[in-house]
């Protein structure tokens, strides 16, 4: 009765699994074998982006120790000078190249995309081919997409993730320039917002006198 009741409760995973084994069986095939060779494909490819990322990771971690060192060798007391001449140049070089790198691993990424779809593609005309009778396969469809959703969801979050550092990359390079006539000019927009502070509190003062 145990039983019984146990494939009443699990009555949707049991007609998927019989529905599926159906479906290949003049090609000699079940449910566990081709989970099998789905999650096997899962597994390479999930090892495919991992290895991107891990290789992405220890070479970005020099952005931020990289652009701090700029940052602090700049002279601020000499704005216009060779040696922050260089630093920014060299800044807007070492962004460059970050972005070429970043940019060859979203590259990377998106062959990896390309073979997922190449894969479901193919996997689906061999079995097609192999038991005509039984086209769209509608059951193993299910399973396939299911084992690939997290696949396909991690690639659109590290595109994302690469797409943010490579602008940051850029972003950093353009405040260091920014911070320069900043820094030489500071004086004048600190009157500026001082005159203009001024302005605001002198106002009412104005008002009241005519009032008066």
């Amino acid at each position: 009765s145990n039983r019984f009741q146990y494939l009443l409760s699990n009555f949707k995973e049991f007609f998927e699994r019989c529905n599926t084994s159906f479906e290949f069986w003049l090609s000699n095939f079940s449910y566990n074998k081709v989970k099998m060779e789905i999650d096997n494909s899962v597994f390479e490819h999930s090892k495919n982006i991992r290895n991107i990322i891990n290789d992405a990771q220890s070479k970005l971690i020099a952005i931020p120790a990289a652009f701090v060192l700029a940052a602090t060798q700049i002279d601020f007391s000499n704005v216009i000078s060779i040696k922050n001449i260089i630093i920014i140049a060299s800044s807007f070089i070492f962004s460059y190249i970050i972005s070429i790198f970043i940019q060859n691993q979203k590259n990377a990424l998106n062959i990896v995309s390309e073979n997922v779809e190449n894969y479901k593609k193919s996997f689906f005309q061999t079995k097609e081919d192999d038991m005509p009778q039984a086209k769209g396969l509608p059951s193993i469809s299910k399973l396939l997409k299911d084992s690939y959703k997290k696949i396909e969801s991690e690639l659109i979050n590290q595109k994302a993730k690469l797409g943010i550092l490579q602008f940051i990359g850029w972003a950093i390079s353009v405040m260091l320039v920014i911070s320069l006539p900043i820094a030489k000019y500071q004086q004048e927009i600190k009157s500026i917002f001082g005159y203009t502070e001024y302005t605001k509190v002198e106002k009412p003062i104005k008002m009241d006198s005519k009032i008066k």
